[in-house]
């Protein structure tokens, strides 16, 4: 649990989305703690650490004095830790597929001609419009992507989650596209942080009406959302697929830090964690 003292810390500072307590509370009942500079979830079957300093000041250092009193304090079954880095520490092992996360700069942002031209495009069949929660018609949504892509179980579940986190936490932002029959088409939910940096959260696209351009429509409008409350960066999250991270890197997009995941079987109770964070796959046996 964070005092209030400590939740205003973690609010104020947070850069990446596993910061954003309220969000990994709502898409996975983890309760928040903050070790150090370092935040930890702890939950049915083990514990998460975000190996990443709430004041960026990276280093394999710190991490390896927080987890050994994460480890004191919890004495999990198993841990599993998200890091830039594996360091060597409790029999970690690496598991998952190694990443990036993504930045855009807001101040002096100039978008590429060839995507202002796809807005445009897009603009001409579709229209931005802001909601505070979402209906059957994002549910309905959420189902058909799902059944459109090969994800993660974990992932399948914190996108059926979306529409709870849209309704717990005050800060996220619900844009949707509708086109001319008014029917929505595609969504997108952001979240503005308390500090310097906004974070463009998930997407979720019709699978069978596609509008070319109707992506980088919605990710300026949650630019200009964030710009109006005068974010300096807007973190894009993870790079996913090649796919994905062309539309980030066309945006002018640049790597923030790098993303990797290990696991470490402490003791001998319990089963493997049930990852909602980031959509990890992979449980491995102790």
């Amino acid at each position: 649990m964070l005092s209030a003292a400590k939740a205003t810390y973690v609010s104020t500072h947070a850069w990446l989305p596993e910061h954003l307590t309220e969000y990994v509370r709502a898409v996975s009942g983890k309760e928040p703690y903050l070790v150090g500079d370092f935040l930890c979830y702890r939950g049915a079957g083990g514990l998460v650490v975000v190996g990443y300093p709430l004041s960026q000041a990276l280093g394999n250092q710190g991490l390896v004095k927080a987890l050994d009193e994460i480890n004191r304090r919890f004495r999990p079954s198993k841990l599993w830790l998200l890091a830039p880095e594996i360091p060597s520490w409790g029999g970690l092992r690496p598991t998952g597929a190694p990443d990036i996360y993504f930045q855009l700069e807001l101040e002096n942002l100039r978008v590429p001609n060839k995507v202002r031209n796809m807005i445009r495009r897009a603009a001409r069949e579709l229209e931005v419009q802001e909601s505070s929660a979402m209906g059957k018609e994002h549910q309905q949504l959420i189902r058909e992507f799902i059944a459109s892509k090969e994800l993660s179980q974990g992932s399948q579940e914190i996108l059926r989650a979306l529409p709870r986190y849209v309704e717990e936490v005050a800060d996220t932002v619900l844009l949707n596209l509708v086109d001319k029959a008014d029917r929505l088409v595609s969504f997108c939910v952001g979240q503005m942080g308390k500090g310097d940096w906004g974070f463009y959260m998930f997407q979720v696209n019709s699978p069978s009406r596609r509008t070319p351009g109707s992506s980088d429509l919605l990710l300026e409008a949650l630019i200009r959302r964030a710009l109006g409350e005068r974010k300096r960066f807007l973190n894009l999250g993870l790079g996913i697929n090649p796919g994905v991270s062309f539309f980030k890197k066309k945006w002018g997009a640049t790597a923030l830090v790098p993303y990797k995941e290990a696991v470490s079987c402490l003791g001998n109770r319990g089963s493997a964690i049930k990852i909602l964070l980031g959509g990890l796959g992979g449980r491995p046996s102790c």
